[in-house]
């Protein structure tokens, strides 16, 4: 088996999270982009003191820079196991979904966000349900969950349910299915 090929992800916008990571944070911290200056007696890091701006400033206030820090988010895959995943020629879809999931698994472990995954047929898939964390084999346990999966059920029906598991935080979502269904069904949906 060939190892799964990472690919880098970025976001359009700043993450509020407070776990350090990979993408542009809305929190200050020890991070490297510089937001500001403020006073030493408001921020009190000497290590941070900014001798120059000090300088320069009309009201002779200590003053030290301030950066935002970069924070990590929360992946999840929400992946179709429906009976019409189980096709193909040398691979079936669901194969070829394992492999995108356990590739999502290493990229989003190595900038270090957390990967979830929750599957669906007919029915949101509680067995195939794997909570966002932050581990090293994540992708390769999620991608074996899916290619022993059961293929069985017919339908699409389990996508709000799955999806409302997830639902009310912010992360990235990515939706890997065949889309043998109705697509004016996935407007509400997203």
């Amino acid at each position: 088996m060939d190892a799964p090929q990472e690919f880098h992800y970025r976001l359009p916008y700043r993450v509020g999270g407070w776990r350090p990571g990979a993408h542009p944070g809305t929190r200050l911290g020890a991070g490297q982009e510089f937001a500001s200056h403020t006073s030493l007696y408001a921020r009190p890091d000497p290590r941070r003191l900014d001798l120059r701006a000090s300088l320069r400033d009309l009201s002779n206030d200590w003053l030290v820079r301030v950066h935002r820090q970069r924070a990590s988010v929360q992946v999840h895959a929400i992946v179709d196991v429906s009976a019409s995943m189980a096709f193909g020629a040398r691979k079936t879809k669901l194969q070829v979904a394992a492999d995108f999931v356990e590739a999502l698994g290493q990229s989003a472990g190595r900038v270090g966000d957390a990967v979830g995954m929750v599957a669906f047929d007919a029915t949101e898939r509680a067995d195939l349900f794997v909570p966002a964390v932050v581990s090293r084999g994540i992708g390769a346990l999620m991608a074996s969950m899916l290619r022993q999966a059961e293929t069985a059920a017919r339908g699409f029906e389990g996508l709000e349910a799955a999806a409302q598991r997830i639902a009310g935080r912010r992360g990235l979502i990515f939706l890997v299915s065949d889309f043998h269904w109705p697509l004016e069904r996935l407007n509400p949906f997203l």
